[in-house]
C-alpha cells in the first residue's frame, strides 16, 4: 500500500473517492473515503498508531466525542506518544472527560518518556494550568526549559516571560534577553520585546545603541510602536546619529501604518544623511 505525506503525518492512498482533507491537533490529514474511510479503518483495526490517532481527530472534529476518545485512547494505551499527548491534554482540560489532573500529568509523563518532544510543553503547560486549583510554578518552569533547549520556540518565550516576572525562576534580565534572543532566531517576532527592554533598561543596563537596533529589526517587521520610536531616536539623536530625513521617513510611515488596516511591508527608508 502506497502513502502520501501530508503535514506530520502518513495518511493511507490513493483515495477511491475525493477524500476529506482534515485540519487535525497537529497536522493535516487525509482521510479516504469522507466517512473516516475503509483503508483507515482497517489500519486502525491492526493497532496502526498513527491510523488510530487520526481517527480519534476525525470523530472528535465531527463531534462525535465518544468514538474520538475511544480511538485516542486505543492509541495512547497501544504506545502511540501523539495520542497520549493528545488524551491528557482531554484530561486536563475536560475535553469529552472530566478533568482529572492526575490521569493528565500521567499521559502527558508518557509522552514525553515515549520521546515526543511536543509534550515537554504541554507539560509546563499542565504544571502551571490555572483552572485546576494547584500550579506548580518550579515544575512547569523546569518542563519549559527542558523543551526550550529542544528548539521548541513556544518555551523560549515561556523562559523569556518567567525570567521577567519571577515567576517559578528567580528574576533575570539578562536570562530573559538571552531567551527572547534565541526565540528571535527560531523565528518569533519579538524585537520590539527586546528594543523596550533595553530603551528601559528593564533587567538589564539601559542601551539606547542596542535599543535602536531592535527598535529597527521591529519596524521592517511593521511595528507601528517601533517605527515610533525610531522616528523620535532619530530625531533627538538618542541611540543614533541624528538625521531628521531618517525621523521624518519613519514618522510619515508610522502615519501611513496607522491609518491603514492592513498595511503592506515598509518600504526601504532611504540611506542616513552623510557626516562631514
Amino acid at each position: 500500500m502506497s502513502f502520501e505525506v501530508w503535514g506530520a503525518a502518513r495518511c493511507v492512498a490513493p483515495p477511491t473517492r475525493t477524500p476529506t482533507v482534515i485540519y487535525g491537533h497537529t497536522s493535516v490529514y487525509l482521510i479516504s473515503p469522507p466517512d473516516g474511510g475503509p483503508q483507515t479503518r482497517v489500519l486502525a483495526d491492526l493497532d496502526n498508531g498513527p491510523a488510530m490517532v487520526r481517527l480519534g481527530h476525525f470523530y472528535r472534529l465531527e463531534g462525535d466525542t465518544e468514538q474520538g476518545l475511544m480511538w485516542t485512547r486505543k492509541a495512547a494505551q497501544a504506545g502511540d506518544p501523539e495520542a497520549m499527548l493528545d488524551l491528557g491534554n482531554c484530561y486536563l482540560y475536560g475535553l469529552g472527560v472530566e478533568k482529572d489532573y492526575a490521569a493528565a500529568l500521567d499521559w502527558l509523563r508518557k509522552s514525553v518518556a515515549a520521546g515526543y518532544g511536543r509534550a515537554e510543553y504541554d507539560l509546563g503547560g499542565a504544571y502551571s494550568s490555572p483552572d485546576l486549583g494547584t500550579t506548580d510554578e518550579a515544575d512547569a518552569a523546569h518542563w519549559y526549559r527542558i523543551a526550550a533547549d529542544h528548539g521548541d520556540m513556544r518555551a523560549m518565550l515561556q523562559m523569556a516571560q518567567r525570567y521577567q516576572s519571577g515567576r517559578g525562576l528567580p528574576k533575570s534580565g539578562p536570562d530573559a534577553v538571552f531567551w527572547l534572543r534565541k526565540a528571535y532566531d527560531h523565528g518569533a517576532r519579538v524585537a520590539i520585546q527586546l528594543a523596550w527592554i533595553y530603551d528601559r533598561g528593564d533587567g538589564v543596563p539601559a542601551d539606547p545603541v542596542e535599543a535602536a537596533k531592535w527598535y529597527r529589526v521591529a519596524a521592517d517587521q511593521g511595528e507601528l510602536l517601533a517605527m515610533r520610536a525610531l522616528a523620535s531616536m532619530y530625531q533627538v539623536g538618542r541611540g543614533v546619529a541624528q538625521d531628521m530625513t531618517q525621523a521624518d521617513f519613519w514618522a510619515n510611515k508610522a502615519a501611513q501604518m496607522a491609518r491603514i488596516p492592513n498595511p503592506p511591508p515598509p518600504a526601504p527608508p532611504p540611506p542616513p544623511a552623510s557626516r562631514r
